[in-house]
């Protein structure tokens, strides 16, 4: 091959075989993404769910005393 005569053969085959090594690596920091992106929108759910309660405790103590 040409590219084995200028030296440049061993580049396209190193990268080659680190692609798929590669490929791994994004796959598993898109999954730790989702995983931790559902993770933040549950808890900000959780902290206004938490607000509204406290809201409406709030109120009816106020009603109350």
């Amino acid at each position: 091959m040409a590219l084995n005569n200028l030296g440049l053969g061993f580049v396209f085959t190193a990268r080659d075989l680190a692609s798929g090594a590669i490929g791994n690596l994004e796959r598993n920091f898109m999954s730790l993404d989702r995983r931790v992106g559902l993770g933040t929108e549950n808890i900000q759910s959780a902290f206004q769910q938490l607000g509204v309660g406290l809201a409406v405790f709030t109120a009816g103590a106020a009603t109350v005393g």
